[in-house]
């Protein structure tokens, strides 16, 4: 009984539950790299303010895309 139930579970896997801290890292992960694109400009990103959150920005989209694909392994 149980060697049938090893062998059904690999063979149906089951689908992941879905929390909002799941949803909301993979939106963030999907929006974060375009908000990126947008705010790179390299006439601006000569003054610090701009670069400093041009750089805070490009570190939590690489944060955050690694904890997504971190969170459905």
């Amino acid at each position: 009984m149980v060697n049938d139930a090893v062998v059904f579970k690999k063979r149906l896997p089951t689908k992941k539950k879905q929390n909002f801290w799941r949803i909301a890292t993979r939106i963030a992960a999907s929006l974060l790299p375009l908000l990126v694109g947008f705010f790179f400009n390299s006439d601006k990103l000569t003054e610090g303010n701009n670069l400093v959150v041009f750089a805070l920005l490009l570190v939590a989209t690489a944060v955050v895309v690694t904890v997504s694909v971190l969170m459905d392994v």
